[in-house]
């Protein structure tokens, strides 16, 4: 791959640093008045852990994918992991703050 075909998705990428304070944002409303920071907290908590965990899972995954003992020959296992890992994510959260939506 040439550099510059990585250049649009700086933009982009560079988008994502809202996302965290959005989030909080969010559902900052919908936790008791005195608890924000325990909120913060949990954020940050399952961030850390799904640093720790996402090596591991992805690199199985792709070792996996590319086994050829086993037959495998999908190289890109671990982006379509991530992929459905996203959608099945957003799911999650449109179903979850529908139900909360008075």
């Amino acid at each position: 791959m040439v550099e510059w075909q990585l250049w649009p998705g700086v933009p982009l990428l560079a988008l994502w640093g809202f996302a965290g304070p959005s989030l909080q944002g969010l559902m900052t409303p919908r936790v008791h008045a005195g608890e924000p920071d325990r909120l913060q907290g949990a954020i940050s908590s399952l961030g850390r852990e799904t640093g720790l965990l996402e090596p591991l899972l992805f690199t199985q995954v792709f070792a996996l994918a590319i086994d050829t003992t086993s037959g495998g020959a999908l190289p890109g296992a671990a982006f379509l992991l991530a992929g459905a890992l996203t959608v099945a994510s957003a799911a999650l959260a449109v179903t979850l703050t529908r139900a909360l939506s008075p």
